[in-house]
């Protein structure tokens, strides 16, 4: 069975076909965030924490939906990447909860995890509704964290 040779982080990686960017690194004992993946069911991309950046590509990737193929050569941890992943943590945990030291996973949180490795300390509030993005009963003004960070990133809405 033939390989697929890519390049993450400056390392070679060689994988079988079929395999996605998030795969790859894992397999190179390389680290990449995620919060929605698991191999067991089929990867969507939801979350957004995963994002890479790929050479030759305008848009950032999420790696665990984006296949390795030959020649790419993938950052998983440059300025830009660290800056979309960090605004994905803080949107997400805009729409969290806010219960973290009464939630039975408190200190064994990915989501809590992701926010201490990145800095996050307060959570900022996020425009609440904008061109026809629908509102929830809440009125937070997304229907989920996914919709809000996917909103957010085509509008262009940075902090």
């Amino acid at each position: 069975m033939s390989k697929v040779s890519l390049t993450i982080d400056g390392k070679k990686v060689e994988v079988p076909p079929g395999t996605t960017i998030l795969e790859a690194a894992k397999s190179a004992n390389l680290r990449i965030p995620t919060l929605c993946y698991l191999p067991e069911v089929q990867a969507i991309g939801a979350c957004r924490v995963c994002l890479v950046e790929i050479e030759g590509n305008k848009n950032l990737q999420a790696s665990c939906v984006f296949p390795a193929t030959d020649d790419l050569v993938v950052r998983t941890n440059s300025k830009k990447v660290q800056e979309a992943r960090k605004f994905t943590v803080e949107l997400l945990l805009s729409a969290h909860p806010q219960e973290c030291l009464t939630c039975a996973r408190n200190l064994k949180c990915e989501l809590q995890r992701l926010a201490e490795e990145m800095g996050i300390r307060e959570v900022r509030s996020v425009p609440a509704v904008r061109d026809g993005l629908p509102g929830d009963s809440a009125g937070r003004g997304a229907v989920c964290a996914g919709t809000r960070v996917r909103y957010l990133h085509r509008a262009g809405l940075r902090g």
